[in-house]
């Protein structure tokens, strides 16, 4: 008795991922959040966003990563800790006690080519402006 076995390969499919791409925490000026909702934040704040996994940077783009107010806000992007870290600045100090949401899309990729399972959203207030107003 004999039995084959037969394979055939399909070169349309995908190559298997292995591992995971996650987001792992974000901090505004040093200071974490569990809840990803920073309060008091100064108007030049520094966000940091954690990855499991290295970021491929090249495709870090406005589509991808959003930081919105009274409109979008125009950031520049910095990286850390072997590109696993995303540091976002605004090119511009932000409106005193204004909401911000910092958005993250889950198209962002990892090196590896594996993305995020969900958006992040990152919520920002910035404080009150306690200068003196008037002469």
């Amino acid at each position: 008795m004999f039995i084959f076995f037969g394979c055939k390969k399909d070169n349309n499919a995908p190559p298997p991922t292995v591992g995971s791409f996650s987001f792992v925490k974000a901090t505004v000026n040093n200071n974490l959040s569990s809840s990803n909702n920073f309060y008091n934040v100064n108007t030049s704040p520094v966000i940091s966003v954690s990855f499991s996994g290295a970021i491929d940077t090249p495709i870090i783009a406005s589509y991808i990563i959003s930081l919105s107010g009274n409109g979008p806000i125009e950031t520049h992007y910095s990286y850390a800790n072997n590109d696993s870290t995303l540091i976002i600045q605004p090119n511009n100090p932000l409106n005193a006690l204004t909401e911000y949401i910092l958005t993250i899309s889950k198209n962002e990729k990892s090196k590896t080519n594996l993305s995020l399972s969900q958006n992040i959203n990152i919520n920002i207030i910035t404080a009150i402006d306690s200068s003196d107003k008037f002469p």
